[in-house]
């Protein structure tokens, strides 16, 4: 736990993990969830197990099974099992955009749930931010960490050039600053 934990952190926080090697050599060749032949065809291993396998991004593959979708990476290993309504390609962060029940969340490239899909929509980030929204309430969480800046309770969010943002609660306006904080 405390090594997918970190993990989880070094994946939030940098912004390139293409690197991450997995090494399989120690799980038994009888386990479905891994692929250890790396001469075979690792897609026609993985349709053996799940009705379906498609290419996704980079070599990773969408396993579909039950209407629910779940990611194996290029070595063939599940790294979700299939849970997910949509599962899209990986971002410039190196993160997975993952769909449940009408909720974006994202994974890291080892599968790790870095961002629980609890918003209804995530926008690409900006100036360090990403625009989410909660039932059609807006706010900001940190592009690089994932954390909340500002909580969901805004009706909408306009950027102004200077690099602030105006918004709408009700009837009210306000401003915040480039970080997501209250200006006014």
């Amino acid at each position: 736990v405390a090594q997918l934990a970190s993990e989880a952190v070094y994946n939030t926080i940098n912004n390139t993990i293409d690197d991450i090697q997995i090494n399989t050599d120690d799980v038994s060749s009888a386990d479905p969830s891994i692929i250890i032949d790396p001469q075979g065809d690792i897609k026609t291993q993985l349709e053996q197990y799940y009705e379906t396998v498609l290419d996704l991004d980079a070599g990773f593959y969408k396993i579909l099974e039950h209407n629910k979708i779940g990611l194996a990476d290029p070595s063939g290993k599940i790294i979700q099992k299939p849970k997910y309504d949509e599962i899209k390609a990986k971002n410039h962060q190196g993160l997975i955009r993952v769909v449940i029940d009408g909720k974006i969340g994202f994974l890291n490239l080892k599968g790790v749930e870095v961002l629980t899909p609890r918003y209804t929509s995530i926008e690409n980030p900006q100036n360090g931010l990403m625009k989410v929204s909660i039932d059609n309430k807006y706010g900001f969480i940190n592009a690089t960490t994932l954390k909340e800046v500002t909580p969901c309770e805004y009706t909408y969010i306009y950027p102004l050039k200077d690099g602030k943002y105006k918004v709408l609660k009700g009837n009210l306006s306000s401003y915040l600053n480039s970080d997501g904080s209250i200006a006014q």
